[in-house]
């Protein structure tokens, strides 16, 4: 009974993982109702979450994680945190160009 009960339990992913999409839901809905302009608050969600994942990143035990990882996760992991962070760069340098030609 013991090993049923265990084999039932959410992990801390699978609960990062739905309460994030349902907090995401949540928050679309309200967004749609007060009728925000997704492109106003878009900055400030991709600015948090980039601050805030490397809070979190903080605070993971990384010698677990490390053992964890395989080669395919780790190449896997790269291609991700590349997409994630090509359009920060580019907005970046967006911006740093357009500060410099005064635009």
């Amino acid at each position: 009974m013991r090993e049923l009960k265990d084999a039932q339990r959410v992990t801390p992913v699978e609960k990062i993982v739905w309460n994030s999409i349902g907090l995401a839901a949540i928050v679309m809905i309200v967004m749609l109702a007060m009728r925000i302009d997704f492109n106003v608050v878009d900055t400030w969600f991709n600015w948090g979450a980039f601050v805030l994942l490397i809070v979190w990143l903080f605070t993971l035990n990384w010698r677990a994680v490390n053992q964890l990882l395989s080669r395919k996760s780790v190449v896997l992991g790269i291609v991700v945190f590349t997409l994630y962070l090509i359009p920060f760069i580019y907005s970046f340098i967006q911006g740093f160009i357009a500060g410099f030609t005064g635009q």
